[in-house]
C-alpha cells in the first residue's frame, strides 16, 4: 500500500483504477455522477501526488530487458522536482477541464469525462519516464488517449490523429540522432 505514497506509480495506479471502474460503471451511473466521480478520482490522485513531495528523489529502475540489436534496456521512472512541478500543473489542467461546463455526450458513445483520468496517467508517464524505452511507451498511450479525446467531433479526427503520428515518428526518431548507443 505504501506504493501509493513512496513512488508516482500510486497516483497513476489510481487514475487507472478510476477511469476504468468509470468506463466499467458507466450505464449504472446516474447524470449526477458522471460528473462528479471523474474530478473525484483526479483529485484524491492529486492528494497523493502532493505527498510524494515529501519523499526523497531517486530513479527507480523495475525492469531489465534485451532490446533488439544487444542493447541493454531499463524501464524505469525519474523522479525530481521538475516531474513533480510538471506533473502538478497536469494535475491542475485536468481538474480545470472536467470542471468546464462545456463537455456534451454524444449519444451512445462513452463520455469523454471519462477518458481523461487515462490521459492524465499517460501524461504522467510521460513527464516521469527515466528512460527511452518508457518513454516511448508512454508517448504511445498518450497519442493514443489524446486522439480518441481530440479526435471525437468528427471533423477534428483527421487533424488530430495526423498531428499525433508526425509526433510520435518524430520521436520514435530522436535516438538515431544519437547513434544506436543512445538506447542502451
Amino acid at each position: 500500500m505504501s506504493v501509493l505514497w513512496n513512488t508516482p506509480l500510486g497516483p497513476i495506479g489510481l487514475l487507472l483504477v478510476g477511469g476504468g471502474s468509470l468506463l466499467l460503471l458507466q450505464r449504472r451511473l446516474s447524470q449526477r455522477f458522471t460528473h462528479i466521480l471523474p474530478p473525484v478520482w483526479v483529485g484524491l490522485s492529486m492528494i497523493f501526488w502532493l505527498l510524494l513531495r515529501w519523499q526523497p528523489a531517486g530513479t527507480g529502475q523495475w525492469w531489465l530487458w534485451q532490446a533488439p540489436l544487444g542493447l541493454q534496456t531499463a524501464l524505469g521512472i525519474r523522479w525530481d522536482g521538475w516531474a513533480w512541478v510538471a506533473g502538478w500543473l497536469l494535475f491542475m489542467a485536468a481538474l480545470t477541464a472536467l470542471l468546464l461546463p462545456a463537455w456534451r455526450p454524444r449519444p451512445g458513445f462513452t463520455p469523454l469525462r471519462f477518458w481523461t483520468p487515462f490521459l492524465l496517467a499517460a501524461a504522467l508517464m510521460v513527464v516521469v519516464a527515466g528512460t527511452w524505452s518508457t518513454l516511448l511507451g508512454a508517448w504511445a498511450l498518450l497519442l493514443f488517449f489524446t486522439g480518441l479525446v481530440a479526435g471525437t467531433p468528427p471533423q477534428a479526427a483527421p487533424g488530430a490523429w495526423t498531428f499525433l503520428l508526425i509526433s510520435g515518428l518524430l520521436l520514435l526518431g530522436a535516438p538515431l540522432f544519437n547513434g544506436l548507443g543512445t538506447l542502451d
